[in-house]
């Protein structure tokens, strides 16, 4: 996630704002609801590669719902630059023991070869510099650990890509404004979503930094994907 303003949003504020204005809400408007159904799948894939007795690293880790669902109770490491996000995860989390940090992808303040698993849902959109975010992220992954990333994008198929690109531009902003009184949040999302690169471009950033992808995984055509990465 950002620490500055990469044009006219400050994305920290952003976040700190929706964190505030019915977060889960948000992700429901933006996916439609579907997110949930999405976050158990994801948590299965993570649950079927990692070691519950390794460390396991949730980046941009929001309002906890990736380890509110994952089956495991120790050795958790959340890390988010909003401490807002984790006082909501918390309380959704209170019988976890979960290793809370406030910080950035960029500069994890983790040592070498730490975590086994690094999970990212609907946070690489907001890298500000992705390359140093990969970089940071494969440093702290052990020998053959996994990268697992659930994002949004657009759709590939022509015959949904065009009405999904509508409901960001003007649904989800007018959405927001309505449902959290936030438009300006709420229009950040959406253009961030619209500008995320390919799926292509996307995995040959992450082979540049030494990642092997393993696999990527579609929904309504690319609308959310994830993709499965491991350090060789």
């Amino acid at each position: 996630m950002s620490k500055n303003s990469s044009n006219q949003y400050n994305i920290t504020d952003i976040f700190e704002n929706v964190s505030h204005a019915k977060y889960d809400l948000m992700n429901d408007i933006m996916s439609l609801g579907i997110h949930r159904l999405w976050k158990k799948y994801f948590v299965d894939l993570v649950s079927s590669k990692h070691n519950a007795n390794e460390k396991i690293l949730d980046i941009a880790s929001g309002s906890g719902d990736i380890f509110n669902l994952l089956p495991i109770t120790k050795n958790l490491y959340a890390i988010d630059p909003v401490s807002e996000m984790h006082n909501i995860s918390r309380k959704k989390n209170k019988s976890k023991n979960i290793n809370y940090q406030v910080g950035y992808a960029e500069n994890l303040p983790y040592r070498k070869n730490f975590f086994q698993t690094i999970t990212c849902t609907y946070g690489v959109r907001n890298f500000e510099n992705r390359k140093d975010g990969f970089s940071e992220i494969y440093r702290c992954l052990k020998q053959n650990g996994y990268f697992l990333i659930m994002e949004f994008g657009i759709p590939k198929r022509d015959l949904i890509n065009k009405p999904y690109k509508n409901f960001l531009k003007y649904v989800l902003p007018f959405t927001g404004s309505i449902v959290a009184h936030d438009r300006h949040s709420y229009k950040y999302l959406a253009e961030s979503i619209i500008s995320f690169p390919s799926q292509i471009s996307l995995v040959n950033e992450l082979k540049n930094i030494g990642f092997s992808h393993v696999k990527t995984i579609d929904f309504i055509s690319g609308a959310n994907s994830i993709y499965i990465l491991q350090k060789k």
